[in-house]
């Protein structure tokens, strides 16, 4: 429960301070709108896809193939709870100063923006989770292969 809601949290804020430097951006630089967009949409995947192959990779080097973590549930839990928390402050952030971020009512926010944060955090993360594990076991390989 610690563990999904640490990344729940964490990727929750990552999402709202990018979306809260989309919204200056988008107020004070109005040239750059479509390049922050793409550059906080891959900071959002980049971290979760990060998380992943850490998750993926220190899981098969600590308990190799008979790994009984379930990377799957834990990972749809913390992107469920990361999607709801940043919904809610994405709409209590748009009340805010210089910090539009679109205007949408907090049903939208826990509804579809929801959604698409989670899809943004669990994908990545689960894609992260294959690839950490696959880069863990050819260095274990490679270490079988080459004592020391």
């Amino acid at each position: 429960m610690i563990a999904s809601l640490t990344r729940a949290l964490g990727l929750a804020l990552v999402h709202c301070v990018a979306q809260a430097l989309l919204g200056l951006t988008v107020l004070f630089w109005t040239d750059w709108t479509s390049p922050a967009r793409i550059i906080t949409l891959a900071l959002v995947v980049g971290v979760s896809l990060v998380w992943g192959i850490a998750d993926g990779r220190r899981d098969r080097l600590r308990y190799g193939d008979r790994s009984e973590a379930d990377f799957s549930l834990l990972w749809l839990r913390a992107a469920v709870a990361g999607g709801l928390v940043a919904g809610v402050s994405a709409w209590i952030a748009d009340v805010l100063p210089y910090l539009n971020s679109g205007g949408n009512s907090l049903l939208f926010e826990l509804t579809a923006g929801a959604a698409w944060i989670v899809l943004l955090i669990y994908v990545p993360a689960m894609a992260g989770v294959g690839v950490g594990r696959v880069l863990a076991t050819r260095v274990a390989a490679q270490d079988a292969t080459h004592p020391v």
